[in-house]
């Protein structure tokens, strides 16, 4: 019976070693990821298999156009499409990819219109420099869009599957190789803008030359102003809202009627001076951006293009606004009412709500005097600067400066020619003065600048004997 229990035992005992064999081996066997089964990868085949040595042009036609893609120099050009803006490093990307074509596998051929490929969706001819061709036929993808179906336009070709990668890179629609971005260049080196347009009076900024310039780089010029000073500090912001010249959708080629898209008559002109600094030679040049924008479109964007070009395109509307809000002259331009250079000036004539004053100065002689008495000259000038410092503080557009009206406050220069020039004010509201701006504009000054200057003026007199 003792030995009965012991081989029932020992038998036990190898049926769990066993089982625990069976289980360590199961396991090692599991995948790492049961999610998808595995597939060992098989060779890929060799449809396409040429060198750029070998080829002279490939020509990809689709149902309703075609491209021809001609090698030259080692360089790839489209043919008859001269006048398109090409990204040439997408193009040379993709007529080196299609020299090489590789299938995963081939498909059992039983109809080729089950594959896209009794009538083609493209034909790709190759035309080698030894005068043969070779034609590949592009069919239809499969149903997860990841692989499609070509052959070689023979008999015995068979049906292949291959990478959509692969077959994106035969392109016979122009769009797809366009170079979206027109032209590129850093709105810190714009130096020159001249804005018209529809409803836009025409609006220059230049680089002031020398003898018109007075503390400022620019100055602006329209058919009511003549080289106005510009803040240089503002007009730099303002071109942070230059447009990107960057297509975002293409509307026509060959246009010559630019009517339909509002272009004969456009919304806005900008012409945009950049000047750039070569890295080597150190020698600046200039070049000039042209473009003109039409109208709206449904999508909120809007028709555009570069002026004398043939092609429309399309781009978000929506720089339109902040850009002309920034170009207002009356922002643009200093506010300074009268900045008159003191080495032109003998003498100042004030007349301010507290009473009258008179200035007068001998810059060779370093003689100044208020009032008749003599002053300093570190005073005189703090005094000076005070008296140019006076600013339009808002534009004033619904009111006007009556042509027989008084003025409140006025300042008289006697230049060294004899000449002179009065800068007047008038009364405005409890808290401002009108006066104008550049002679043209109608602007509103602060009383308290005018306060602020008298009292400046009646603190150097108690000084003075």
């Amino acid at each position: 019976m003792k030995k009965i229990r012991t081989l029932v035992l020992t038998l036990v005992i190898f049926l769990l070693l066993i089982a625990a064999l069976f289980f360590v081996k199961s396991r090692k066997q599991e995948p790492a990821s049961t999610s998808e089964p595995t597939s060992t990868a098989a060779a890929t085949i060799k449809v396409i298999d040429l060198k750029v040595d070998d080829i002279k042009e490939i020509t990809v036609a689709d149902a309703t156009q075609s491209l021809t893609y001609i090698l030259e120099g080692g360089v790839w050009h489209l043919q008859g499409h001269e006048e398109v803006p090409i990204n040439e490093e997408n193009l040379n990307y993709k007529c080196e990819r299609i020299l090489q074509v590789e299938a995963s596998r081939t498909v059992d051929q039983s109809n080729l219109q089950d594959f896209g490929l009794e009538k083609p969706v493209q034909t790709v001819t190759y035309t080698l420099k030894d005068g043969n061709t070779l034609e590949l036929l592009i069919g239809t993808r499969t149903q997860d869009t990841t692989n499609a179906y070509i052959k070689l336009n023979t008999q015995d070709s068979p049906i292949y599957l291959v990478s959509s990668l692969i077959i994106n890179s035969f392109v016979s629609n122009i769009n797809d190789l366009r170079d979206t971005k027109l032209e590129d260049y850093d709105t810190a080196q714009v130096t020159g803008l001249t804005v018209k347009g529809r409803d836009i009076d025409e609006m220059q900024i230049s680089l002031a030359t020398e003898q018109n310039s007075l503390m400022t780089n620019y100055v602006l010029t329209t058919p009511s102003l003549n080289q106005v000073a510009v803040d240089g500090s503002v007009f730099k912001e303002s071109v942070q809202n230059l447009p990107v010249l960057e297509a975002q959708d293409f509307i026509a080629d060959g246009v010559t009627d630019l009517s339909p898209y509002g272009l004969d008559d456009p919304q806005l002109h900008l012409i945009i001076n950049v000047t750039e600094t070569d890295n080597t030679t150190k020698e600046s040049s200039t070049r000039t951006l042209d473009y003109i924008w039409g109208n709206e479109l449904d999508d909120g964007k809007i028709a555009f293009m570069k002026t004398g070009d043939k092609s429309v395109y399309a781009m978000d509307s929506s720089f339109l606004s902040p850009l002309l809000e920034s170009l207002d002259p009356f922002k643009l331009s200093y506010k300074w009412i009268a900045l008159i250079g003191i080495d032109t000036v003998k003498a100042v004539d004030l007349h301010l709500p507290g009473g009258d004053y008179h200035f007068t100065l001998d810059q060779d002689n370093a003689a100044y005097t208020l009032n008749d008495k003599a002053i300093e000259e570190s005073k005189f000038k703090d005094l000076y600067t005070a008296l140019i410092d006076i600013k339009a503080d808002t534009l004033v557009t619904d009111t006007s400066i009556p042509a027989n009206d008084q003025p409140a406050i006025y300042f008289t220069y006697t230049f060294k020619d004899g000449s002179t020039k009065s800068v007047n004010f008038y009364s405005y509201t409890n808290h401002s003065l009108l006066s104008t701006l550049n002679d043209t504009m109608t602007v509103s000054c602060s009383l308290k600048q005018f306060t602020h200057l008298e009292q400046l003026i009646t603190e150097a007199l108690s000084t003075l004997k």
